[in-house]
């Protein structure tokens, strides 16, 4: 015989868990279950709409066309398990965990959460629109097809996710984290994605057109055909990265760093390329036309049929480049004088001496 109302809340009440029960099509909505813990519990159907879930634990629990609406599950943990179908929006999730638990098909829209920690498990078809995601981590925890247009995604977590097939339409990011995830052929044209860390990603035929990428680290990222267009990506770190016949025509690339990126055929025609180190780059055959190249850094680099025409250089350093594009244009320093004496003491230090 299926539990009451009554008969859940005076068990919660008693710290009685809950356990192989079928509280399918009950309705528990506006209820005060803080603490609760049910196992193997089957919600189908389940109204726990505005429900207080604080601290709840569900182990091995069932959800399917279950409805949280409004309810608060802050600090609650759901091991292993599954949901299908449900409703988790508006909910709050502040402090949530939720490990191998598969979910499906489960809306999530407009939910809060702070520190929601995913592990295992997978959202697959899940809703996150218009959520408000502030120091998540979702950890080997697929998100095939999931929508995150117009998310506020806020210091969040994505590692080694394949993140192909979701949706990021309007979702503004700031200081999110998406190590070694494959991102490739995503859009975030016009998106703001302040200090985000893209580090080993898969960035490939990526579209950052006119995207705000102030201070994002993109370290040994794969950027091959990205297009960053007019992006606005300032103190912007490449290190490392790969970005064979990229585009960021006229892109604020100010102050940002390639050392020892692999970076042939890119066009950076009409970019602020101001204080950029390119140091041991490989930019052969790239386009600088146009460029504002002052206090750029070629120190090493690899400029074999590159092209500058029209591009502004003063006190642009080329010290020990490879190419000759360069050579005779006025503010372009072929040699610097005192990095060649650091240089030659080295060598002359390292010499083994004859005795």
């Amino acid at each position: 015989m299926s539990l009451t109302r009554e008969q859940v809340v005076q068990r919660v009440r008693r710290g009685e868990p809950i356990k192989g029960e079928s509280l399918a099509g009950l309705s528990l909505a506006g209820c005060d279950l803080s603490g609760a813990v049910f196992e193997k519990v089957h919600f189908a159907g389940t109204c726990l709409a505005g429900a207080r879930l604080v601290e709840c634990m569900f182990l091995d629990c069932a959800m399917t066309d279950a409805d949280l609406s409004d309810a608060d599950c802050s600090r609650s943990v759901f091991v292993n398990g599954e949901v299908a179908r449900s409703r988790f929006n508006r909910c709050r999730m502040d402090h949530c965990r939720l490990s191998g638990t598969q979910v499906r098909e489960t809306d999530f829209s407009s939910m809060r959460a702070s520190h929601l920690m995913a592990l295992k498990g997978g959202f697959e078809s899940c809703v996150f629109a218009d959520a408000s995601l502030q120091f998540g981590v979702f950890d080997e925890a697929p998100l095939a097809r999931a929508d995150f247009s117009r998310a506020a995604i806020d210091r969040c977590f994505f590692y080694r996710l394949d993140l192909r097939g979701v949706r990021f339409d309007e979702a503004s990011m700031n200081e999110a984290i998406f190590t070694e995830s494959n991102l490739a052929g995503q859009s975030f044209r016009g998106h703001t994605l302040n200090g985000c860390q893209f580090f080993a990603a898969d960035l490939r035929g990526c579209d950052f057109t006119s995207a705000g990428l102030p201070r994002c680290n993109f370290q040994n990222a794969n950027l091959e055909g990205a297009v960053l267009d007019h992006a606005k990506a300032p103190l912007a770190i490449f290190c490392g990265a790969h970005l064979a016949s990229a585009r960021c025509r006229h892109a604020d690339l100010a102050n940002s760093v390639w050392t020892d990126a692999d970076a042939p055929r890119i066009d950076l025609t009409g970019a602020d390329l101001t204080g950029t180190v390119f140091q041991n780059a490989c930019v052969s055959a790239c386009r600088f036309d146009d460029a504002g190249l002052r206090r750029a850094d070629f120190v090493g680099a690899d400029l074999r049929e590159a092209t500058f025409d029209g591009a502004a250089f003063e006190r642009t350093l080329f010290h020990g480049a490879r190419g000759d594009a360069w050579l005779g244009r006025r503010g372009a320093i072929e040699r610097d004088e005192a990095l060649f004496a650091a240089q030659e003491w080295s060598r002359e230090r390292d010499t083994p001496t004859r005795t």
